[in-house]
């Protein structure tokens, strides 16, 4: 049994080296490990070259950026491996991985082995929302047989993520699943349009609690906050994959009610996804339409007049309540400044009455000493005439 390690790579270097280490080390030794540099413009480039004149098992595939999708389509293409194990450049494996799956995977002939995730904080970050994201990766199935059950735990009864990462796959399958999606560059949906295929094909699943990858939270390439919407609208390619989705559906399950349900979700979760990144950019309401036009051209779903206003009112609670505590922080300080002015104007006084003080006791020292001279002064003119 081989294994093929898909590791997408793109500006991570504060983080490659780990997950190269991860790879390379592994107790088992029948692995390819595919890297795909997707346009990295920092160190990545020259990290990737050190470890492949290391390690001969180590493959490196060159190309623009394209996204995520399209780079471990690249890496999946080219797989030799039974089974492929995704890993993202800024997460790591647990180094017997590979060898507690092949153990599991000798034992049973399955399409896809689930296995489980550690949640490794990448910064701060709330405690709630780190229980969400384990919560949501290690949800467990134990044995699923047949496409419609895996695709019902996965979509309809959210008890199986979709993620990539977590899972060994078949690689016959995952190269199928995969053809099926087209070149285009995908920032968002791109695990639950891939898993919907990908689980389409499946017919045996197994998941075992085991957690042997560490997913690094918080850390990874998100959205940019300055998008322009030039880059906006090149981010709406992303809905090729689901006119792509949908003649998937019409050429090989037509007739069945989960594919479309689940195919309608999908298609409102991309909806839903642009109009949020799009809505997190205008400014008040003047520049909506600018923004919103390229969204309605690609998707002219119903929903997307409704889930703007959401979002837009949504914006506006977040302004007013930020406008709130601006205010309220504004009373504070200048609460403050009237406490510390009452407080100087105490101090002024008090250092007016000291002074004052000060005088009035060099005065009457003054007083006491020209008292002591006139008394000595008549007690000796006293003494003299005595």
């Amino acid at each position: 049994m081989k294994f093929s390690f898909i590791i997408p790579v793109y500006n991570v270097e504060k983080y490659l080296r780990q997950c190269l280490d991860s790879v390379v080390n592994q107790t088992f030794q029948d692995i390819e490990i595919i890297c795909v540099d997707d346009g990295s413009t920092d160190a990545c480039p020259a990290i990737l070259a050190e470890y492949q004149q290391k390690d001969s098992r180590i493959q490196v595939v060159t190309q623009q950026n394209s996204g995520t999708l399209l780079a471990r389509k690249a890496g999946i293409t080219i797989a030799k491996g039974d089974y492929l194990l995704f890993l993202d450049p800024d997460d790591w494996f647990d180094l017997n991985a590979a060898e507690r799956l092949a153990q599991v995977l000798e034992k049973n002939d399955v399409d896809i082995l689930q296995f489980g995730l550690t949640v490794e904080p990448g910064k701060e970050m709330p405690t709630e929302q780190i229980q969400a994201i384990d919560s949501f990766f290690n949800r467990q199935v134990e044995y699923l047989v047949g496409s419609d059950a895996i695709l019902t735990a996965g979509y309809v009864n959210e008890m199986l993520p979709y993620n990539q990462v977590g899972k060994a796959i078949r690689t016959s399958i995952a190269q199928k699943a995969f053809s099926v999606l087209p070149e285009v560059h995908c920032i968002y949906a791109e695990d639950q349009s891939f898993g919907f295929v990908l689980f389409s094909y499946t017919q045996r699943l197994l998941s075992i609690p085991d957690r042997m990858y560490h997913y690094r939270a918080g850390v990874g390439i998100s959205t940019k906050n300055n998008l322009t919407v030039a880059e906006y609208i090149s981010t709406l390619g992303a809905f090729r994959v689901l006119e792509a989705l949908k003649q998937f559906v019409a050429t090989h399950y037509a007739d069945s009610p989960l594919h479309q349900r689940i195919l309608a979700e999908i298609q409102h979760s991309m909806v839903r996804a642009s109009v949020e990144l799009a809505a997190e950019r205008t400014v008040g309401y003047k520049d909506v339409e600018e923004w919103m036009t390229p969204l309605c051209e690609q998707a002219p779903a119903p929903e997307i007049a409704l889930l703007l206003a959401r979002k837009l009112e949504e914006r506006k609670k977040q302004m007013a309540a930020f406008e709130h505590t601006t205010q309220a922080l504004r009373h504070e300080a200048d609460s403050f400044r009237r406490e510390c002015d009452a407080q100087q104007q105490e101090a002024d006084s008090l250092r007016i009455r000291i002074r004052k003080l000060r005088k009035k006791r060099r005065i009457e020292r003054i007083v006491w000493l020209v008292i002591w001279v006139v008394t000595l002064l008549f007690l000796f003119l006293m003494i003299t005439k005595i």
